[in-house]
């Protein structure tokens, strides 16, 4: 039984699937990251520097 969990020979192909999508996922994402548009960039930057006023007091009224 121990000489089982030793030997992954059964496992071969969760490992490689599991390798395969991980990379696929991390350039994928790599691809994502370089191809934003420089507005696109600017407006998530600022994003929390954006308080509303409206939202604001409706969070301090409730």
């Amino acid at each position: 039984m121990f000489n089982q969990l030793i030997t992954f020979e059964e496992y071969n192909g969760y490992q490689i699937t599991s390798m395969v999508l991980f990379f696929v996922f991390f350039i994928g994402i790599l691809v994502w990251t370089f191809r934003m548009k420089n507005p696109f960039i600017k407006h998530m930057e600022n994003l929390p520097m954006n308080d509303d006023i409206k939202n604001s007091r409706s969070i301090t009224n409730d």
